[in-house]
């Protein structure tokens, strides 16, 4: 009985660690969504919206299909490596070769969705293009993830393998380095766009609109032929002299045949001759005979009246929500960083607007940790 007692606690434990992870993958995904695509627009700060659970689903749709995506490479790889390293841990190489898989492929998956004409394209060939013709702007971004991912595989690593006592620091690690890594990607996007779209250089020239007098050159197979002029009929099919015979048959206007017994007049319809006679002018109505414009004397304009009308301008005047503030806010134009790479990107979880977003990943984040390292106490053998 104990036994079973223990076991229906881990599944208790196994279904609430699914559950907190799937509800913090959603946030998190709805603010990498955020933070990328206001980076990438040339923004500063991100306005956190509100969104239900059910409209999150589509961030985080898309970011586990790039996560995956990133991953598949370094599963593959670690197949190729378990043959010629048979000694090592198959769990092991699955681990490093993922983890690598995902440093080099991610950011590449993440630019391509952003920036191609579809969000699930993998590998968008324009925009890897434009990634290399800026090599020293590349090694930046991959020596600042790698510092980034690194740190926190160091601290989940030490943090799993002490217990729940370490979950607050993972938490805190995990969302800073989320955060940074979403905004160093959103800058990277901004470099690389350049405020041109990708899209806009096309070699095929648009076909011409209906209707316009644009020429177009048909195919060969398709060229107009030359049509004969109107004229004779007989000469339009080709012969000269017209065939003997009777002459065709004339069509002759309809005359109706009315029997002597009715009295019918077929005199045609026409307008009667009759005479309207003209009304006498009639006397100019009293109410619309025009008055003499009267000037009144002009008074002269006390500031009590001046405050008057303004007060009551004010009051006529919508309220404004502070939602309406905030989307009004949105089209500002901000000043761009003076150092892209550098400027706004690791102090972007302590903006003003971000805190509040950084402590909710960071809490979340610490439950995860925290269900997991009781998840690895109640297995045997699992913390070695």
């Amino acid at each position: 009985m104990p036994a079973v007692g223990q076991l229906l606690y881990f599944f208790m434990i196994l279904i609430a660690s699914l559950v907190v992870s799937f509800l913090v993958f959603s946030y998190f995904a709805h603010s990498f969504q955020q933070i990328v695509s206001v980076t990438a627009a040339g923004g500063d700060e991100v306005l956190w919206s509100a969104e239900p659970l059910v409209d999150r689903m589509g961030a985080a749709l898309q970011l586990a299909y790039m996560v995956g995506s990133s991953f598949i490479p370094g599963a593959f790889l670690a197949l190729v490596l378990r043959r010629a390293l048979p000694h090592e841990p198959a769990g092991h190489l699955l681990f490093q070769g993922s983890l690598l898989s995902f440093w080099l492929i991610f950011p590449l998956v993440v630019v391509s969705c952003y920036t191609g004409p579809s969000p699930w394209l993998v590998l968008f060939p324009p925009a890897l293009l434009r990634l290399a013709r800026k090599p020293l702007d590349m090694l930046v971004v991959y020596l600042v993830s790698g510092v980034l991912l690194g740190a926190f595989g160091a601290t989940a690593e030490v943090g799993l393998s002490i217990g729940m006592s370490m979950s607050p620091v993972v938490g805190l690690v995990g969302s800073t380095v989320a955060l940074i890594y979403a905004r160093l990607l959103g800058r990277w996007i901004w470099i690389i766009n350049e405020g041109k779209p990708f899209l806009e250089e096309t070699k095929n020239k648009p076909l011409p609109i209906i209707g316009t007098t644009e020429q177009v050159a048909l195919p060969a197979h398709r060229k107009k032929r030359p049509r004969p002029s109107t004229g004779d009929p007989w000469k339009v099919m080709g012969t000269e002299t017209k065939p003997s015979g009777p002459p065709p048959f004339e069509e002759k206007p309809f005359a109706p045949v009315i029997p002597e017994w009715m009295d019918v007049d077929l005199a045609a319809y026409g307008m009667a001759e009759e005479t309207i006679a003209e009304e006498p002018p009639s006397e100019p109505s009293p109410i619309m005979r025009e008055e003499p414009l009267s000037i009144l004397p002009m008074q002269a304009i006390t500031p009590e009246a001046l405050e008057e009308e303004a007060r009551a301008r004010a009051m006529a005047q919508p309220v404004v929500s502070e939602h309406e503030m905030k989307l009004a806010e949105r089209g500002r134009q901000e000043p761009p960083p003076a150092i892209p790479l550098l400027t706004g990107i690791y102090t972007f979880p302590w903006y003003e607007k971000s805190r509040r977003a950084w402590l909710m990943l960071a809490g979340g984040l610490l439950a995860v940790a925290a269900l997991v390292s009781l998840l690895i106490q109640l297995v045997p053998g699992a913390a070695e």
